[in-house]
């Protein structure tokens, strides 16, 4: 984990300077995968963002709008609302929280 979007960048740069490339795991959900996807958009280089595959089955119910979906190892940056582009479901949010 990293301090947030800025400290990303600042590590990638560090990455660049060595020639090693900036790769973001992002095991953590749907929040911080969008996160991860908007950092990735803005790397100075491409950038692989290892991502969750079927890991939890609430990862593709706890948003009100589907993730972009990956299509040949790329994915558009999620835009249905402001901030990182994706909302909670409260709603199943709450189902899965009792």
């Amino acid at each position: 984990y990293a301090g947030g979007p800025d400290e990303m960048l600042e590590i990638e740069k560090l990455l660049i300077k060595h020639d090693i490339e900036f790769s973001p795991h992002n095991p953590s959900g749907p929040i911080s995968y969008a996160h991860t996807l908007q950092i990735c958009s803005s790397a100075k280089k491409n950038s692989l963002m290892e991502h969750q595959f079927k890991e939890s089955p609430y990862f593709n119910i706890l948003l009100k709008d589907p993730m972009p979906k990956i299509k040949l190892g790329k994915s558009s940056i999620p835009n249905n609302t402001y901030g990182l582009g994706v909302s909670l479901d409260r709603m199943e949010l709450q189902k899965i929280s009792h």
